[in-house]
């Protein structure tokens, strides 16, 4: 083999061995939300940075905790789409529709408890597939929120 073909064939190798390593993992969560004036909201956000955002489970503590990465390494989020599905309770959010990743993508589903000694809930389904492959679930996963006030 000349040089200009081994080192066009390890380059091709290489580039395979980088989109293997890229992983999507998302995982089954239960996230509560507590505080003692309303309104309180608990939430689940994949950035387009690649990173998972949740609410704090601290009573009184309404700040946003980095929960993991939904794609390891955190490059190319563009190339995939999340779509949340199967809500049940009182979910506000983007339901039943493919966002892709890109710079502008807002992929939120939170519930409020808008009044004192309120207790809401809601689940939904997480799924995340490849653009280049929209036939293909790379990983899924079952939400619960709870936001609580007072209660």
């Amino acid at each position: 083999m000349n040089t200009l073909k081994k080192g066009l064939f390890a380059g091709l190798l290489l580039a395979a061995a980088t989109a293997a390593q890229a992983g999507v993992q998302i995982n089954d969560m239960e996230l509560h939300a507590y505080g003692w004036s309303p309104p309180t909201y608990a939430f689940y956000h994949l950035s387009n940075t690649g990173d998972i955002y949740t609410n704090s489970d601290v009573w009184g503590d309404y700040s946003s905790v980095d929960a993991g990465d939904w794609l390891s390494p955190k490059s190319g989020m563009s190339d995939y789409q999340v779509r949340f599905s199967n809500q049940w309770g009182e979910c506000q959010g983007t339901f039943g529709t493919w966002i892709t990743m890109t710079s502008t993508a807002l992929a939120l589903v939170y519930v409020t408890a808008p009044y004192e000694n309120v207790n809401t809930f809601c689940s939904f389904t997480v799924e995340i597939r490849a653009v280049a492959n929209p036939s293909v679930i790379l990983d899924s996963a079952g939400i619960w929120l709870n936001a609580n006030t007072g209660v």
